[in-house]
């Protein structure tokens, strides 16, 4: 960490295959949901039920984080963060399956992580509307509310400022964003803009 990057998935995968050496009989199936260390794949190796998860190729993300980049050191600094990209690579290509979420999903991982002898299988990310329907909202209930881990294009608040500011055209409708965009973020400023920004009420963080 003191040197820029994100070491967090290699410390992991090697202390959890640790702990479960010692828990053998404790579980039926190991589920690792993006870690990707080599500790995962010693525990592979070592004869556990190993399913992994990918929602999205992480190539995805530092390709938008140096997009947004606005300096040579920044965009330096960007790239050691993402340094443990290789890592995960380099172990993905060696597990048996990988499960995503999409078919798109599936054809991203298998083009930008280079997993091509991987067949990746797909599961659906949602609710189906057979058992499950949204209730209607009452007018007391108040605005709907967004959260936002950050404000990259991928989170989406940019487009659903747009269709807030779209749905304004043809009905009263408000929006409660729950944090801040960055200091330096041009498209959420100009996303909010277009969406009546000073309509939206920003709750701030806790």
């Amino acid at each position: 960490m003191m040197s820029g990057g994100f070491g967090e998935p290699l410390a992991y995968s090697l202390r959890i295959e640790k702990i479960l050496q010692r828990r053998r009989g404790d579980f039926d199936i190991i589920h690792d949901n993006q870690c990707m260390g080599p500790g995962i794949l010693k525990l592979h190796r070592e004869g556990w039920p190993l399913l992994e998860t990918l929602h999205h190729p992480i190539t995805v993300d530092r390709s938008i984080a140096l997009d947004h980049a606005e300096t040579a050191w920044k965009r330096y600094t960007t790239r050691r963060w993402f340094g443990f990209l290789r890592m995960q690579m380099r172990t993905l290509k060696q597990l048996p399956a990988v499960l995503t979420v999409s078919h798109n999903s599936k054809i991203d991982i298998n083009a930008q992580m280079h997993v091509r002898s991987i067949g990746s299988p797909s599961c659906r990310s949602a609710s189906t509307t057979r058992s499950f329907a949204l209730r209607r909202r009452r007018q007391e209930e108040g605005p709907p509310d967004g959260h936002f881990s950050s404000d990259v294009p991928m989170k989406g608040l940019v487009p659903l400022l747009e269709a807030i500011a779209k749905l304004r055209a043809e009905r009263d409708i408000d929006l409660i964003v729950i944090g801040k965009p960055s200091r330096r973020s041009r498209r959420v400023g100009a996303g909010a803009s277009r969406s009546h920004r000073h309509r939206d009420h920003d709750l701030g963080r806790q």
